[in-house]
Order: C-alpha cells, then sequence, then structure tokens
C-alpha cells in the first residue's frame, strides 16, 4: 500500500501541471454553463414582460417644404456671375451706384455684384437684342429663352437635350437646345479627313500615223492592259479625246543630249480638261474624306458627287486643299466644311485645289 501512495506521489510531482490545467479548463467550463443558463433565464423573463407604453396621441407628419433646398441646390449649380466687361489700363471703368446699396458697381450689369446686396439693376438701353454679356456668341435673349446664363460662356458647350449638338451649334442653326427632337442638319458635324487627286487609271502611251493626214493616239489601261486607239472626239472610260499637241524637249543622259517626246493628249470630262503625258499618268479628279462625329463613319466622294448623313444629300462642289464646300440638296444651302469646324457660307466653288496624288488609282 505504501508502494501505491508513493507511486501516486511520484506520478502527482511529475503531473501537477497538467492536473492544474485540468482544474481550470473544467472550471471554465462550468462557468461557460452557467452563464449560459443565466441568458437563457433573462431571455425568457425578457420576453414574458409586458412593456407599457404611454398612452399619448399620435401627432400628423407635416409636408417638408423643399423650396429653400431646390433654391440652394440651383445656386450651387449655376452661380451668379458678373458680366463681362473691358478693363482698361489707363481709363477707369465706367461705373454707376447700385440702386440699393449705393456702391459703385459696373455700368452694364444687371445685379448688383455684392453679395449682401445683389439688387437687380435697371436695364442701361443700350443692350440690344444683340447683346451678349459672356462673349459666347449666343445672344442673352435667347440664352434666357432656353434657361441657359447670359454670364457663363461655358454653357455654348453644353448639350442639354443630349442630341449630340451644343448650344451653341443649335442657335446656329435656329434649333432648340432643350428638345432632343430638334438639331441641326447633320452637315454641323462633319470634319474634314483629307482630299486628294484620285491617280487616273488610263496612260498616254503614244501616237500611231494611220495616214499622211491621220493620226491615232493609244492609251492603255493600266489594271487591264488594253489598249485603245482613239481619234479626236472618241470617249475612252468616261473622258472624251479633245486635242492633242506635239511636244519635245532635250535632256542630257550620260554626258549625251537627247530630244524626249513630251507629247500631251487632252482629255475632258465635266467641264475639265486633262492632260495626259506620253509615257507618264496624269492627275484624275479630286475627291475628299470627310467624318461624321456622332458615329465616327467616313464618307468619301467626288467632285460632283454626293454625300449622304442620316437621309441627308449634300452634293460636293468645290475642294480645295484646307476645306470643301457641300450644298443640301434639299434647301440648297452651301457649308463650308473644314477639319475644325462646319458653317453656312455663301463661297461659290471653283472646283479648283492644291493636293496630294492618291496611292489608290481611281476605278473604271
Amino acid at each position: 500500500m505504501n508502494l501505491r501512495f508513493n507511486d501516486l506521489g511520484n506520478w502527482g510531482k511529475a503531473n501537477y501541471e497538467k492536473a492544474i490545467l485540468f482544474v481550470v479548463l473544467l472550471g471554465l467550463l462550468l462557468s461557460v454553463g452557467y452563464l449560459g443558463l443565466q441568458i437563457g433565464v433573462a431571455l425568457q423573463e425578457l420576453a414574458q414582460a409586458k412593456w407599457e407604453q404611454p398612452d399619448s396621441p399620435s401627432k400628423p407628419a407635416k409636408t417638408m417644404d423643399l423650396a429653400d433646398l431646390y433654391m440652394a441646390a440651383s445656386e450651387i449649380s449655376d452661380p451668379f456671375q458678373i458680366p463681362a466687361w473691358t478693363n482698361r489700363l489707363m481709363v477707369a471703368e465706367l461705373r454707376v451706384s447700385c440702386v440699393k446699396c449705393g456702391k459703385p458697381i459696373p455700368y452694364a450689369t444687371e445685379r448688383c455684384p455684392f453679395v449682401a446686396c445683389a439688387a437687380p439693376q435697371p436695364p442701361t438701353g443700350d443692350g440690344g437684342p444683340g447683346k451678349d454679356s459672356d462673349a459666347d456668341n449666343m445672344p442673352d435673349v435667347w440664352e434666357k429663352q432656353y434657361g441657359l446664363n447670359p454670364h457663363n460662356p461655358e454653357d455654348a458647350q453644353k448639350d442639354p437635350d443630349q442630341d449630340g449638338y451644343t448650344n451653341l451649334e443649335e442657335y446656329r442653326a435656329g434649333t432648340g437646345p432643350a428638345d432632343s427632337k430638334s438639331f441641326p442638319p447633320p452637315v454641323f458635324k462633319l470634319r474634314l479627313v483629307k482630299t486628294q487627286r484620285l491617280q487616273l487609271n488610263i496612260e498616254f502611251k503614244g501616237v500611231q500615223a494611220m495616214s499622211a493626214t491621220q493620226n491615232v493616239y493609244v492609251v492603255r489601261n493600266k489594271k487591264t492592259g488594253q489598249d485603245y486607239y482613239l481619234n479626236i472626239g472618241d470617249m475612252v472610260q468616261g473622258y472624251q479625246v479633245v486635242g492633242f499637241e506635239k511636244k519635245e524637249r532635250k535632256v542630257v543622259r550620260g554626258g549625251i543630249t537627247v530630244v524626249e517626246d513630251v507629247s500631251v493628249l487632252k482629255l475632258k470630262k465635266d467641264n475639265r480638261i486633262i492632260e495626259l503625258t506620253v509615257g507618264r499618268g496624269g492627275e484624275g479628279e479630286l475627291a475628299v474624306q470627310v467624318k461624321f462625329l456622332l458615329d465616327g463613319s467616313l464618307s468619301a466622294a467626288r467632285l460632283g458627287e454626293d454625300i449622304t448623313v442620316k437621309s441627308f444629300s449634300y452634293k460636293v462642289i468645290d475642294i480645295t486643299a484646307d476645306n470643301v464646300l457641300l450644298m443640301d440638296k434639299l434647301s440648297g444651302k452651301k457649308y463650308l466644311v473644314t477639319a475644325s469646324a462646319s458653317t453656312e457660307s455663301a463661297v461659290s466653288g471653283s472646283g479648283s485645289a492644291k493636293t496630294e496624288p492618291a496611292d489608290d488609282e481611281e476605278e473604271d
């Protein structure tokens, strides 16, 4: 028996830390169990308890007046701005007294610029219907008519009806900037991409004498290699042969002077004369490429052809290196289209241009 007690004593000495940890864990488990039991009892008592509410009549909710809030939001989005005036370097600016606060203000201002006052001022009588206070190319009368700010030049480039056209474009076209169904002709959204002369796909190969008094002129199709033997007045691929001029020039090659044939065959199309030098190509018709900004589509046409955009047809009546002149086939109005803008124009076309030749050839 003494041996067993000694063994237990030895075991206890060796494992007393484990014994203490076991006792602590057991205590924690018992504590958690007791705490859960108390919480359950408390929840049951809380559920069974009767909550007495004070007996008071309900009051109807009052509708909040949001007028001041809307006015404040409007002033934040479109704050009052002082109209533009010219600041003079050596001459004092013309000023008058505010009708309310008496402080000096610019002569042509419509409202006192002092925040504490901001009183409207009587009209000066010299503005007129074309007055443009913010110099955005839109008259104040028109801006006020459509709810724009006549003292904010930035609204010229805004598009409140989301039809793709700015307020300035709507004003110039006479359409409504607040109505998405009222918009300018699509020509206002055309921009010039490039102008060029197409290369002819025919070339003048030479002259063949049929008799002492009759010659024929050989013209070759560069694509097919077919030769045409033509007389004056004949037609070839839409061009009429109208003349021939014999020309020669002296050139030095390898130290030897030789006579080179540079004779010219004259063709005519759309009242335009095209000269083909023997053995060389010639400049073809004028062509233009424009871009419609709203969808990025490209359109190309030659002089005299039509460009169709959104069911509107415009005839190309003149092409230069920097612009193209279009005519609305329905209204007859003319529009000058450049790389940066399109504007209505009264310019008459000449049909001439200095442009770079294109790499692609003219179609048959």
